[in-house]
């Protein structure tokens, strides 16, 4: 059966079940709060990064990729075939 509302015995077993319940969301909340400040420490850390290139890093200027585009002949096509 049900409890009923209008029991004393009842209210007080809501209400404290009430203050366990806002601790433990406190107590997330907290959790998440200081994930956050971590989280956007590493945010920070990795555009830092990202932003860096040989230029304004101490890396060498060979681990920078494929920042030119391959070298292409200069010499154009005569129209003939080859072996002609």
């Amino acid at each position: 059966m049900p409890e009923s509302f209008d029991s004393p015995l009842s209210s007080e077993i809501t209400v404290e079940r009430l203050l366990v319940l806002l601790a433990e969301r406190d107590a997330l909340i907290e959790r998440q709060a200081q994930a956050i400040v971590e989280l956007t420490a590493q945010v920070a850390v990795l555009q830092a990064r990202l932003g860096q290139n040989p230029r304004n890093s101490s890396r060498p200027p060979s681990s920078e990729g494929h920042g030119k585009p391959a070298p292409r002949s200069q010499r154009r096509s005569s129209g003939r075939r080859p072996g002609e």
